[in-house]
Parts: structure tokens; sequence; C-alpha cells
């Protein structure tokens, strides 16, 4: 949630690589990831992205966190929506920062796993989703008919949208 914890674990890492040398063990530093799940991760893109060598974002948590709403809680799981444009701004603008800083970025989470969830990523840049592998070859067969630019005229559309519902529209 901090730029601390990332430095302070990158910092651990390469200490416990030196230690094994010392011991005469090959090692090398592994990749170090960044879950992007709250939103005090995202305006940290740029600073992390010096540490990180890859950013995954967790779209689950992530939306429930940005849309203050609990998934679970009856009163407020209407807002669990990946559709709402403020979310679909946030994640574009995820996209738009790991590539500014050339830092991989992968989704995990239910929406890699819609069919349309999985469009509306593509459009918005991303290129790793993460699914169920019982899903995998329906999307696959979709999104290898589908054409980015016809994607990313769909995103400027869906990014103007006012709400959820507008959203689902214009799908």
């Amino acid at each position: 949630s901090v730029y601390e914890e990332v430095s302070r674990i990158r910092d651990h890492l390469i200490k416990v690589i030196r230690d094994l040398r010392k011991e005469g063990i090959r090692a090398k530093v592994p990749p170090l990831g960044v879950m992007i799940e709250i939103p005090s991760c995202v305006q940290l893109i740029p600073k992390l992205g010096k540490l990180a060598d890859f950013f995954c974002v967790g779209s689950n948590d992530l939306l429930q966190y940005y849309m203050a709403c609990d998934r679970n809680n009856h009163s407020v799981n209407h807002l669990y929506r990946w559709h709402h444009p403020p979310f679909l701004m946030a994640l574009a603008d995820i996209a738009q920062k790991c590539e500014n800083v050339s830092t991989d970025v992968s989704i995990c989470g239910e929406m890699a796993g819609e069919l349309w969830g999985s469009l509306v990523l593509i459009g918005l840049g991303y290129q790793n989703l993460s699914m169920d592998k019982r899903t995998l070859a329906v999307h696959h067969r979709l999104i290898s008919q589908c054409q980015t630019g016809k994607l990313q005229r769909l995103i400027k559309k869906l990014l103007d949208c006012e709400t959820s519902l507008e959203a689902l529209e214009t799908m």
C-alpha cells in the first residue's frame, strides 16, 4: 500500500541473495511483482516501476475498494460492477502508467474471465489476462477474431459513459 513496503522487500531479497552467494549457492534475485489491489497503489506506479519487474492488477479487490463497496453486502453490492465508468477510467490509468514506466502489467480476477470483460481489458491495453482454464478456449477464439482498433473505439465510448447502465448498453 506504500512505497516503503516494496522497497524493503526488494532490499531483503537482495540481502538474501548476497547471503546465499557468500555460502557458495548460485542464486539470482527473482523478479519482483507488485499487486495493484488498492487505490493508493495506482498513484505509486510511476515510483514503484523503478523497483518492480511487473505489476498485476487484482481486479476483484481493486473494484471493491475503488467503488467503496462490499461485494457480499446486499445493501451496496450493486456498486460492485466492473463496467462502472470510474473503474474503467482507473484501469485505463493503470495501463497507461505501466506503459509509461515500461513495466509489464497483467490482470487477474472475475473481469478477465468474462467475455466482455476480457475484450474491454484488451481494448484498455492489457495483454496478459488470468482466467479459469475452462474458459480459455472460448476467450481465445473470441479475442483472435477481434480487431484492436474497434476495441479501442469501444473503450473511448465506454470511458465517456456516465453510468454503468449506459456502459452496458454501449457494449
